[in-house]
């Protein structure tokens, strides 16, 4: 799989890359401390989620966040989705927009991208194809990821 050789790139850095290409962060927790506070404090959140289920959430992350002790950035799409990926006779011919592009942990990197393939029938693909995979972490960055997209996509709906 092509996303498996992006992450074999080391970065220097963590986060959004910066003017000379390195991440923004000192580490991959700098990072994510960044956006940890929305997690949990949006009001936005918990109009959705059942108090009780959120407080679980909040304490697995806080048990698990040893899992962002990782000490090597490496190069993360951020956004591989079916709308970003190209396929040419059957076969994947590219990747395409790179705009939230960053330097973490390819754990991340394929969290986000099984999610993003869930109920499409490609997402066991997706996985049994990339490789190595560490499923603790896949398992805290979804519960992340899931957080982050229910807290932003409330933010839009509420604009109309």
């Amino acid at each position: 799989m092509q996303l498996s050789k992006m992450h074999s790139l080391k970065t220097d850095g963590f986060g959004e890359y910066n003017e000379v290409f390195e991440g923004a962060f000192p580490t991959w927790k700098d990072w994510f401390d960044r956006w940890k506070p929305g997690l949990f404090s949006k009001k936005d959140v918990e109009e959705i989620i059942d108090p009780d289920l959120l407080g679980r959430a909040k304490n697995y992350i806080e048990e698990k966040k040893y899992l962002l002790g990782t000490n090597q950035g490496y190069m993360l799409h951020g956004d591989i989705t079916p709308d970003n990926i190209m396929i040419k006779d059957g076969k994947l011919s590219g990747i395409i927009d790179a705009a939230d592009a960053l330097s973490g942990d390819p754990m991340y990197d394929v969290a986000r991208t099984h999610q993003a393939f869930l109920g499409s029938g490609w997402s066991n693909s997706f996985i049994s194809s990339y490789g190595e995979i560490d499923r603790g972490r896949i398992k805290f960055y979804g519960i992340i990821i899931s957080l982050w997209d229910i807290e932003s996509k409330n933010k839009v709906c509420k604009t109309f």
